[in-house]
Parts: structure tokens; C-alpha cells; sequence
């Protein structure tokens, strides 16, 4: 079992590089192929496109046929869309790149938390599906350093080659790794059993909430920040380095929640991380200046540490609460994060070049704080004394 944990982390990690890389380069990426920030933004859609295509189909094939089967072809089109980041020559191209990253992050996530959820005895369950995150952390923290590097010395290609390689070193990891026990095909969920779910299970709308405050945090910020600092003159290579402070703290905050993961996978913690981030984000509205950008880039990392840490393991508890596979679920999971990579992504591009910077940011502000009040809500409420049952074959 030891083998396949580390298989599993291992791949987590190196698409987290991939995903943390690609932001410390992104102002080189725009002007290697003279795009536009709207342009950019357009491009960084396809992640999140190809989230809300995949994400509810990909969850229902893992409970089918299993999480390792879906992690393998997961690792395959990392590998591919690694080889594509490295070949693009214009945005549609660099679309297609992205639709493909996107792909492989709706199969790899949901797919290894199964895994592991699967894998792992109970009493230990809520700690391995916490520490995905910190692993993750650690990816990010190598991945902008490096790659900022390698792309101001070598340049921008070479760094997604370097990442294509270490695509190639994980899948060959996870081939030697065990299945997972087989499921009962009476668990998993059917489509007509989700909708109820969410509207009637609070831990699983819970982490939803948690999600589209934990990647509208993230990716607009990921977008907008590093495109300020070119303009202040700042390297890919410094900000690499910026990335890599704030993914320590994500580390740090991720393995304080992993390591207490049966006291703080809870909606209250969610919520009062999701207020946090609202405090940490305002400064932006009102200030572009160098400190305001550095700071704000790495402080957010703290709270969005504990936020992703707790989201998974949430949806995983409602899931068990409901007495279902977890496959679906985590599909619902990574189906709203793509929603949100589309829509913030699209919107904050365009009041960018419109209104300003400015404009991005109390947009965004404004909505992670109606989630956070929301998550606040769901917490104080008393819990249920009935969960959803699972619809019959």
C-alpha cells in the first residue's frame, strides 16, 4: 500500500508543478506569441471548459471501472498536454494545450482521492485525503521556482519539456502500483441522486462552496497578479520565487489541517477561512503597488491551503453520510471548479483591459465573501437527521 501512496502523491505533485509553473511564465508565454490579456484569459478557459464537460462523466467511470484505470489515462493526457504547452504557436493552440491540462486535472484529482479514499482503512481515511493537498503544496512551491528559471535561462519551451519528463517518471511509478478494492456497484451514485444531495446534504454543498471560494482566490489572482508585475518590471524568475513563498505557507496550513483533519474538516472552519481571504484580497482594490501585489499573492496562499485542504475531504464525508462512492461526488467537486476557471477567468480579463485591475478584484472580493457568509450559515444550522438515500439501480 505504501508503493501506491507514494505513486499517487508523486503524480499529484508533478501536476502541480505543471499548474504552478505555467503561472510563474505566463507574461513570457504572452509575449512569446504577442497575445493580449484578454486573449490569455480566453486560453486559461479551457481548463475549466474542459472541467465542465468531464468532471460529472469522469466522476461516474471511476466508480465504474475504477480509480487506478482513471489515474493512469489521467497521467497520459498530463503527458500530452505538457508536450503541447511546449509546441504552441498561437491561442488556439495554447487553448487546446490548456483543454487538455484540463482534462487530465478532471481525471487525476477525483480519481487518486478515490483511490485513496478507497485504499485507506477509516480510521486513517480523513488524514491521507487531507494530505493530498499539502503534497500538492510542495509541488507548488518547486514548480514556480523552476520553471521561472529554466524559462528565463533556456527559455519558455524548455521548461514544459522538463515537465513532460517528469510526467513520463509518474506514470511509470503508478504502473507498479495495486488497484483498489472493488467497489460495490450498489454505492455508486446515479445522475437523478446529485441534485437531491446537494440541496439536502450540507457537507456536500459545503465543499462545492468551499471550491468556487478556493479557485476564484486562486486563479484570478494566479492571472492578474503576474501580469502586474511584468509591468513592474519583475522577472519570471522573482516571480517564481513569490509563488514559491506563498505555496510554503499553503504547505504549512494544509498539513496543520491534514494533521487535525477530524477536527478541522468541518463548515465552520470553511467558512471562517473563506471571511479571511476577503480580508486578505481587499487591498488589491485599491492599490497596485509592488508590496500590495507581493504581499497579497503570497498571504492568500495560508487560507487557500486550509480551504482546498478541507474541500475533498468534505465532499468525501458527505458522501459516506449519504452512503455513496465518492467518484461522482468529487466529480460534482471538480465540475464546479471548472465553472469557475470559465467565468472568472473570462470576467477578470475583460474588466482588466476595460475598467482596470481594480474592477477585477471588487468583483472578486464580492463574491468569495456572499460564499463565505453562506458557508457560515450551513455551519450554525443544525445538522440533519436524515441523509439521501441512494437512488435503486
Amino acid at each position: 500500500m505504501r508503493l501506491t501512496l507514494a505513486a499517487i502523491y508523486v503524480l499529484l505533485g508533478v501536476e502541480a508543478f505543471f499548474f504552478a509553473a505555467f503561472f510563474a511564465v505566463v507574461a513570457d508565454v504572452k509575449d512569446v506569441l504577442e497575445l493580449s490579456t484578454f486573449e490569455i484569459g480566453v486560453s486559461l478557459t479551457g481548463l475549466g471548459v474542459a472541467m465542465v464537460l468531464f468532471a460529472l462523466p469522469v466522476g461516474f467511470l471511476i466508480d465504474r471501472f475504477g480509480p487506478r484505470r482513471l489515474t493512469l489515462a489521467g497521467g497520459v493526457v498530463l503527458l500530452l498536454s505538457a508536450v503541447g504547452h511546449a509546441v504552441v504557436v498561437d491561442v488556439w493552440s495554447l487553448l487546446g494545450s490548456r483543454l487538455l491540462l484540463g482534462l487530465a486535472a478532471t481525471i487525476v484529482l477525483p480519481a487518486s482521492l478515490t483511490w485513496l479514499r478507497d485504499l485507506v482503512p477509516a480510521e486513517r481515511r480523513s488524514m491521507a485525503l487531507s494530505a493530498v493537498m499539502p503534497v500538492i503544496g510542495v509541488g507548488s512551491v518547486i514548480g514556480p521556482v523552476m520553471g521561472g528559471a529554466i524559462a528565463d535561462s533556456a527559455g519558455v519551451r524548455v521548461a514544459f519539456w522538463a515537465i513532460a519528463g517528469g510526467v513520463v517518471a509518474s506514470i511509470g511509478l503508478l504502473l507498479f502500483s495495486a488497484a483498489a478494492p472493488h467497489l460495490n456497484t450498489e454505492s455508486i451514485a446515479r445522475p437523478r441522486v446529485i441534485l437531491p444531495l446537494l440541496r439536502r446534504e450540507p457537507l456536500v454543498l459545503g465543499a462545492c462552496l468551499t471550491v468556487i471560494v478556493a479557485t476564484l482566490g486562486e486563479s484570478i489572482v494566479n492571472f492578474l497578479v503576474p501580469l502586474q508585475l511584468d509591468e513592474h518590471g519583475v522577472s519570471a524568475t522573482t516571480t517564481g520565487v513569490y509563488f514559491a513563498a506563498g505555496s510554503v505557507l499553503f504547505v504549512v496550513a494544509g498539513a496543520v489541517v491534514a494533521r487535525f483533519a477530524d477536527k478541522t474538516v468541518r463548515l465552520l472552519v470553511s467558512g471562517v477561512a473563506s471571511v479571511t481571504l476577503v480580508v486578505i484580497l481587499t487591498p488589491l482594490i485599491g492599490s497596485d503597488a509592488l508590496a500590495v501585489l507581493v504581499s497579497v499573492l503570497i498571504l492568500r496562499m495560508a487560507v487557500l491551503g486550509v480551504l482546498w485542504t478541507i474541500a475533498f475531504p468534505l465532499g468525501g464525508l458527505g458522501a459516506t453520510r449519504a452512503g455513496l462512492a465518492s467518484g461522482a461526488i468529487f466529480g460534482v467537486l471538480m465540475a464546479t471548479i471548472g465553472v469557475c476557471n470559465i467565468v472568472g477567468t473570462l470576467v477578470a480579463g475583460l474588466l482588466a483591459d476595460g475598467p482596470g485591475f481594480w474592477a477585477a478584484y471588487v468583483l472578486l472580493a464580492a463574491t468569495c465573501g456572499v460564499g463565505a457568509l453562506v458557508l457560515l450559515r450551513l455551519a450554525l444550522q443544525p445538522r440533519p437527521d436524515r441523509v439521501v438515500p441512494t437512488a435503486p439501480a
